[in-house]
């Protein structure tokens, strides 16, 4: 359960930054308990990056406004 906790504000937090999709958390600056228990996973760091990445790829993929 915890880990579904960690991992959804991540989700979070990547959703509200679109500039930083594809940015990778600073475990060596990670001040936040969020960013710490994901340095602290190895399996959270794998889901992180590959959820930056497939947001990274939808955004590069979404329609432009035509306006």
């Amino acid at each position: 359960m915890r880990h579904r906790l960690v991992l959804a504000a991540g989700i979070a937090a990547i959703a509200a930054a679109p500039m930083m999709a594809e940015a990778q958390i600073a475990c060596a600056r990670a001040t936040s308990p969020i960013n710490r228990a994901i340095c602290g996973s190895l399996h959270l760091l794998d889901c992180d990056r590959e959820l930056a990445a497939a947001y990274g790829e939808a955004l590069r993929r979404r329609p432009r406004p035509t306006w």
